[in-house]
């Protein structure tokens, strides 16, 4: 798949995401797009997004560490520290919130 189209997949699985009530099939959505480009930091972000809106934080805190792993930058960061703090983990938040500032 080109990256003009992942780009375009991304854009439709994010408006599914923030608009559907039916979180599995999203989820399964998401694990596609991974299977089709694994190194996509955006695609591990949607899945984050996901695990959070279904519950699973700890779930979600993995795939964004993901994200901060292929692509280090502002927005990964950014939502890496969010879910530490939510699981009141706030030494590793704040390193995270730092590191923004490098990105």
């Amino acid at each position: 798949m080109s990256g003009g189209h992942m780009r375009y997949l991304i854009f439709l699985m994010q408006t599914a995401i923030t608009r559907t009530k039916n979180l599995p099939i999203t989820e399964k959505a998401v694990l596609k797009a991974i299977a089709l480009e694994p190194d996509n930091a955006e695609s591990w972000t949607l899945r984050g997004t996901s695990m959070l809106l279904l519950g699973s934080v700890e779930d979600a805190l993995k795939n964004f560490d993901k994200a901060v792993e292929i692509a280090p930058d502002y927005m990964n960061w950014m939502n890496q520290g969010s879910v530490l703090s939510i699981l009141e983990r706030y030494s590793e938040a704040i390193a995270s919130f730092v590191d923004t500032s490098t990105a």
